[in-house]
C-alpha cells in the first residue's frame, strides 16, 4: 500500500512547465517559487526521450560543480535569493503544470521494462529489510516517463534517516556496489574538482551506485515529513570570501540529505579570514555520504556567516557558484 498523497514538494520531485521537467532541490524554498534544476528541456531535434508529442534532451550529460555552474540553461533560471546571499535556480510555483512526486509512482505510467526491474530490486530490499514498500519511491526519468529502456538508469527513493541505514547495511551485504575502472576515476577528477586519491576513496564509500541483473541502478536518500525541520528564512547566509583550509572531520551532522554537513576540528586556514569556522557544507549531490569522521580534509571554498535561531557561526561551503577554482581533497582517512 502506497502512502496518503501528499502535497509538500521534497528533495528528488519533478516539476512539469511548458519547457520542460525540473528536479526539486532540498527542502527549504522562498514564497511562491521552488528551487530546481532543470534536468529535461523540449527541442526540436530528435533524442532518446519522447513524450506526448515531444522531444526532450538532457541539460546536463554529468553534474560536475563546473557543469552545473557553466550551463547556460541552468543559468537562466537564476533568481538572487538575500536569505542565501546568492543566486538559486528556481521557477514560479505558477509555472508548474504538473507535480511528480517519488512516493506516488504506482500513478504514473512508467516504462515497463524498467519498472519490472524496479520491482525485483524492491522486492529484494524490503525483504532484506522488512521495510514496507511506502518507504520507497523513484525518481529521474522514469518517474516523468521520460527514460529510455536502453539507456535509463533506476533511480530509487528511500525515505528517512534509519531506512537508509537499513538499505546501506543490505547494499553492503549484498556487494551490489559499482566501482568504476582506474581510467574513469582519472577522467573525473577535473570534472568533481578533486584529485585521483580523493576519487578513489569516495567511490569505494559510494554504496548507493549500484548494478543489478546488468542495470545500472542508485540510491537516493529522502527526508520524512518529521525529518524536515528547518522552514525558510529561519536560517540567514552571508557569502564573506574565498578560504583554503585543511581540516579533520569531527562529527558527521548530515551525510544522507542535501546538503550535505560536517563539524570541523584542527582548523588550519591557509588563505582568507582568520575565523573560528566551526562546520563543512557540500553542495553536490555527488559527495553524499562522502566524508567520515576524522578524515584530514583539504579544502577551497567560501567562508560564510550563518545565522540560525539558535547561534551564529562560521562555515566552509564548497560545491557554490561563487568560487571557480574551488577544491575537496581527502588527504587521510
Amino acid at each position: 500500500m502506497l502512502r496518503l498523497k501528499r502535497f509538500l514538494l521534497k528533495d528528488k520531485d519533478f516539476l512539469e512547465t511548458d519547457e520542460g521537467f525540473f528536479q526539486v532541490i532540498g527542502y527549504v524554498h522562498p514564497k511562491d517559487y521552488i528551487v530546481c534544476i532543470p534536468r529535461y528541456i523540449k527541442v526540436n531535434y530528435g533524442t532518446y526521450w519522447f513524450k506526448s508529442g515531444f522531444y526532450y534532451d538532457r541539460v546536463l550529460k554529468r553534474y560536475g560543480i563546473n557543469d552545473i555552474i557553466s550551463s547556460d540553461i541552468i543559468n537562466k533560471y537564476l533568481i538572487f535569493d538575500n536569505n542565501f546571499d546568492t543566486y538559486l535556480p528556481m521557477i514560479n510555483i505558477n509555472k508548474i503544470k504538473k507535480r511528480y512526486y517519488t512516493d506516488d509512482w504506482a500513478s504514473y505510467s512508467i516504462n515497463k521494462d524498467l519498472f519490472k526491474r524496479f520491482i525485483e530490486i524492491l522486492e529484494i530490499l524490503t525483504n532484506k529489510t522488512s521495510l514496507p514498500s511506502y518507504f520507497f519511491g523513484i525518481t529521474g526519468s522514469l518517474l516523468i516517463s521520460l527514460s529510455n529502456s536502453i539507456y535509463s538508469d533506476i533511480d530509487i527513493v528511500i525515505f528517512g534517516r534509519r531506512n537508509t541505514d537499513k538499505i546501506k547495511e543490505v547494499v553492503l551485504e549484498e556487494n551490489a556496489m559499482v566501482k568504476p575502472l582506474l581510467f574513469e576515476i582519472e577522467n573525473e577528477v577535473a570534472i568533481y574538482k578533486s584529485n585521483l586519491q580523493t576519487l578513489k576513496v569516495i567511490y569505494n564509500r559510494k554504496w548507493y551506485k549500484c548494478k543489478f541483473k546488468g542495470r545500472y541502478f542508485s540510491i537516493n536518500p529522502v527526508k520524512l515529513d518529521d525529518e524536515i525541520k528547518e522552514k525558510y528564512g529561519e536560517t540567514k547566509i552571508k557569502n564573506i570570501s574565498e578560504i583554503e583550509i585543511i581540516a579533520t572531520v569531527k562529527e558527521i551532522i548530515e551525510n544522507y540529505f542535501y546538503p550535505f554537513r560536517y563539524s570541523l576540528k584542527n582548523v588550519e586556514i591557509l588563505a582568507g579570514p582568520f575565523e573560528k569556522i566551526e562546520e563543512l557544507t557540500i553542495y553536490n549531490s555527488f559527495y553524499m555520504d562522502s566524508l567520515t569522521t576524522d578524515d584530514i580534509i583539504h579544502v577551497k571554498g567560501i567562508l560564510r556567516k550563518i545565522i540560525s535561531k539558535d547561534k551564529e557561526y562560521f562555515d566552509v561551503a564548497f560545491g557554490v557558484r561563487e568560487v571557480k577554482d574551488q577544491f575537496l581533497y581527502i588527504k587521510s582517512n
